[in-house]
């Protein structure tokens, strides 16, 4: 009888919930053979793009700031540096090469667990399977696993919160409660989304959770509360420590919203008009959701089963069209990925095996989608080219040839401006040759080149901003090297760097041979 009533109470409190299996549960060593065998692509798409020379302008720069730290022997300029979980993980072997194959691992890991959790519901293999290739036979994933690590971290810390916040929501364990939060405020350290992510799931936790049964109203209240403080605290909390060390670094508690790898900076929007205002940022939203319709699929199952966590559910296309609509940057392969990853977290829970032929039919379409429809980013653009095109650019030979060059030169001997430089930098794998803006003796170099460098490189980029070094005196220095957008001085009493019988330029993006210095 006792059983027969708690089953009764379990239907009463939602048929519709699936709760997982736990009868074949793998031991530890189990799901790691599985995250390292579904990390196994990812890790060899890393090894290819790397063989191929593409660099992400994401990776560039954070190996470059990076680079930049060791080399002036500068770790404490982690405080100006956003977001710092990638920049400190970045540390330990600052190439690009790495952060493509952490980034790599850490796919593995997050397939493997939505692949796991798929796994303890009623759908069968098939469905399971299409179900997982909708996230990662897509170019937004593999761009996410192999070119973004500080996206690929916040899109695995949103998915660990989600999670943890559903089975708190629905079955009561307070302690993935606190791991949700916790999951949030440690996203702030990668991501500037979890702010907004956090704060508008915390503001509508209360509303999942109103069925919550107490013995009072004002012990409601207290409840629902303590649900939204276990969200919201954490995420708060990591901003103000990380604005108070700011502050105490350098007088400026928002100085890391500055960097260009924080988010609120299109850095990799650059060609793209920005979307300022409310209606621009529902035209940039809504053509991501032409690519999700497994989203879609799953918001319209949520509203008919779980109407409650219909909000919660739609947290992150609130957040990322009001970011926008305030002008911030939202980056599209990360939307994309997150409302995915969001869809089959919900499917573990709210899922029938009388879908399955509806299910498959709708992963499909997205795969599909995720690769014919054009992509806005410009920087998820190039990579859908290299992906289609399988062999290097023309500009990225043309990085390689001259970066190849310019880590031959002596150290502090380059003046230039790693905002533009930073590719150059990242592919010689050291700044120890380049004197830069946050260096002491940039100025002195500026105000007397032709006695503190032997070598100047200026960007001539058409409608860049204007760069620390315009208004040089280039009297002392002769050109030696052009290639697209950029311009090689050297001193006359200094060596030449470039074998005057090579040269490059992009003609129909074909490599082109000449001659440096005619």
């Amino acid at each position: 009888m006792a059983s027969l009533a708690s089953r009764l109470l379990l239907f009463r409190r939602g048929s519709a919930v699936s709760r997982p299996r736990t009868e074949h549960a793998l031991a530890w060593y189990g799901h790691l053979l599985g995250a390292l065998a579904f990390s196994l692509p990812f890790l060899g798409l890393s090894l290819w793009a790397q063989g191929e020379l593409f660099l992400s302008q994401h990776h560039a720069r954070l190996v470059t700031r990076v680079l930049v730290a060791l080399d002036r022997n500068r770790p404490e300029w982690i405080i100006s540096s956003y977001p710092p979980i990638s920049f400190l993980l970045a540390l330990l072997k600052p190439s690009a090469l790495t952060l493509s194959l952490a980034g790599g691992l850490l796919a593995g890991v997050m397939a493997w667990v939505l692949w796991n959790d798929l796994s303890q519901g009623p759908l069968g293999f098939t469905v399971r399977l299409a179900l997982l290739a909708s996230l990662v036979m897509t170019p937004a994933w593999a761009f996410l696993a192999t070119q973004s690590f500080s996206y690929m971290i916040s899109s695995f810390l949103f998915f660990l919160a989600w999670r943890s916040l559903r089975d708190w929501l629905i079955y009561g364990r307070t302690w993935a409660g606190f791991v949700a939060g916790m999951c949030l405020g440690l996203a702030f350290y990668a991501s500037l989304y979890a702010l907004a992510f956090g704060l508008l799931w915390a503001l509508v936790t209360p509303w999942a959770a109103s069925a919550t049964e107490s013995t009072s109203p004002k012990e409601c209240r207290e409840a629902l509360l303590a649900k939204t403080l276990v969200i919201a605290f954490p995420v708060l909390m990591a901003l103000i420590s990380w604005a108070y060390l700011n502050w105490v670094a350098s007088g400026d508690p928002w100085l890391f919203l500055r960097d260009p790898l924080s988010g609120t900076l299109a850095y990799l929007n650059r060609d793209a008009p920005p979307m300022i205002g409310l209606v621009a940022a529902l035209r940039g939203t809504g053509h991501e959701l032409l690519r999700l319709p497994l989203y879609w699929a799953v918001g319209l199952i949520v509203a008919l089963r779980a109407r409650r966590w219909l909000p919660l559910y739609l947290v992150p296309l609130v957040s990322a069209t009001f970011l926008r609509a305030l002008g911030f940057y939202f980056s599209e392969a990360l939307l994309l990925i997150i409302c995915t990853v969001m869809a089959l977290g919900t499917l573990c829970r709210w899922s029938s095996r009388r879908w399955g032929i509806f299910l498959v039919l709708v992963a499909l379409l997205q795969v599909a989608l995720g690769i014919a429809l054009p992509a806005r980013d410009q920087e998820l653009v190039h990579w859908r080219d290299f992906l289609r095109e399988g062999r290097p650019f023309a500009t990225d030979e043309v990085e390689r040839e001259v970066a190849t060059r310019l880590r031959q030169a002596t150290p502090h001997s380059i003046l230039t401006d790693d905002r533009y430089a930073y590719r150059l930098i990242a592919r010689a794998g050291t700044a120890r040759p380049f004197v830069l803006p946050g260096d002491a003796t940039f100025e002195l170099a500026m105000s007397d080149p032709g006695r503190r460098v032997k070598y100047i490189l200026l960007s001539v980029e058409e409608g860049s901003s204007p760069s620390a070094l315009s208004g040089i005196p280039l009297d002392e220095f002769a050109l030696e090297a052009t290639w697209p957008d950029w311009q090689f001085y050297r001193s006359k009493a200094a060596p030449p760097l470039f074998n005057p019988a090579v040269s490059t330029s992009v003609v129909s993006g074909a490599k082109v041979w000449g001659s440096f210095g005619e």
